[in-house]
């Protein structure tokens, strides 16, 4: 760990305790209660009959308060377990399975009263009136790692479905409307590949005020991977916007309203290359193999970082304008988070050949980039791994990283001191 990080709080290794992805904090408004699901088991595939306990750390008393059980989690997500803003400490929401649908929990944290709504949930709006949820029941189909495993409804199981896409849902009454479907995203700048291979939206994120959301288009590509699309849209679907079709887009974070950071190639690159190749049959036949085995044979789950050059690429919003940041020092996929302030960037790495991984802070205002710390993992490269997925607390002095650096995942709060990192 770096001179200029102390940890504040670890899970004990009694349990494996995680919290899942980077795109929301599990510390409550305060900094005093830590969100996590909590498992009497690790190091393999989640089925249909594992649980997951829901709850919270209360960091000043070292308690675990139980919240309620889960059936419908992944490793890289969770339940998708987060407090429910606007206050971010009164409810907290998390994703189940009940009668043979995929549910999400509302808990109200001083009753302990809950309130069950009649779809998963996937991003909460900043106003905490209303949610964006995704097609979990699809989702099993095409996403694995990401997907709810003991649900397998067939009508699913094909490259589209005019009933899948992107819903809405009222917090309070429950109600649900769809507001974007697959097909609708498909036939936006249209390739015949969609007719072939499985459709599906996911990782939407709203911008910090809640005017417009971002979501991936993804589509299988036979070889066992994805293309990406890059969109966003207003709160009900309409003012749809494409970014640059490149293909290849992972984990964003939202600068400002207006702007957003991602991993990806600089369109123009990108986009002349992939045309040139596309217009090509006799170049298509050339690149495929080499690529494949490149991916396949010598990169391995490294390739997604390593083929072709890529960088984290900041568009604004429903335009073609687009700067980079860290190009040329940050040289890796991570998962990136602004802080409120906009001047530093959590992002981290993949677990390298020595299954360590990495965790970074950027500075934007000196175009700097400081380690704070390397973790080895117990999981590289599996549907299991334990990304760090690294999440500022609100008031941007804490960071929560899950960790596998022993057979147990857990997480740890870590204390950056910003000022003295400011100053090097």
């Amino acid at each position: 760990m770096s001179d200029a990080v102390s940890i504040r709080f670890e899970t004990p290794s009694t349990h494996s305790h995680f919290f899942g992805y980077y795109d929301k904090s599990p510390l409550d408004a305060t900094g005093s209660r830590l969100l996590c699901h909590r498992t009497d088991f690790d190091g393999r595939p989640i089925t249909a009959d594992d649980t997951a306990t829901v709850g919270y750390w209360d960091l000043e008393t070292e308690r675990f308060v139980a919240l309620g059980e889960t059936a419908a989690f992944n490793w890289q997500q969770g339940a998708m377990l987060q407090w429910l803003p606007p206050d971010y400490e009164s409810r907290v929401l998390y994703n189940d399975r009940a009668d043979d649908s995929f549910v999400s929990v509302l808990v109200d944290t001083e009753t302990g009263t809950e309130r069950r709504l009649p779809r998963p949930i996937y991003a909460v709006h900043p106003s905490g009136e209303f949610a964006l949820a995704a097609n979990y029941e699809r989702l099993y189909h095409c996403r694995p790692g990401y997907n709810y495993r003991g649900i397998d409804r067939q009508k699913w199981d094909r490259p589209m479905h005019e009933d899948d896409g992107i819903y809405r849902v009222d917090l309070d009454t429950g109600a649900t409307e769809q507001i974007l479907s697959t097909p609708e995203v498909c036939n936006v700048d249209s390739k015949p590949v969609f007719e072939r291979r499985d459709n599906w939206l996911e990782h939407m994120l709203w911008n910090p005020s809640g005017t417009r959301f971002a979501f991936f288009h993804r589509w299988a590509d036979g070889n066992g991977s994805h293309g990406t699309r890059l969109f966003t849209a207003a709160p009900d679907g309409s003012n749809l916007y494409m970014f640059p079709d490149t293909e290849f887009y992972s984990h964003m974070g939202w600068h400002t309203d207006d702007r957003f950071t991602i991993w990806t190639t600089k369109p123009s690159v990108s986009q002349r290359t992939v045309d040139t190749v596309q217009r090509s049959p006799t170049l298509k036949r050339l690149v495929r193999p080499v690529y494949r085995f490149a991916r396949d044979r010598v990169l391995g789950d490294r390739a997604e970082r390593a083929l072709p050059r890529q960088v984290f690429v900041e568009f604004r919003d429903q335009s073609e304008s687009f700067s980079t940041v860290g190009e040329g020092v940050i040289e890796e996929n991570g998962h990136n988070t602004w802080s409120d302030d906009g001047r530093w960037m959590l992002t981290d790495t993949y677990a390298d050949e020595d299954a360590t991984r990495r965790l970074f802070v950027w500075d934007d205002k000196r175009d700097r980039l400081h380690t704070l710390g390397t973790f080895e993992t117990e999981y590289a490269g599996s549907v299991y791994r334990c990304d760090l997925h690294p999440r500022w607390s609100h008031d941007d002095d804490l960071v929560v990283v899950d960790s596998a650096h022993e057979p147990n995942r857990q997480m740890l709060v870590l204390e950056p001191d910003l000022a003295a990192l400011a100053d090097k």
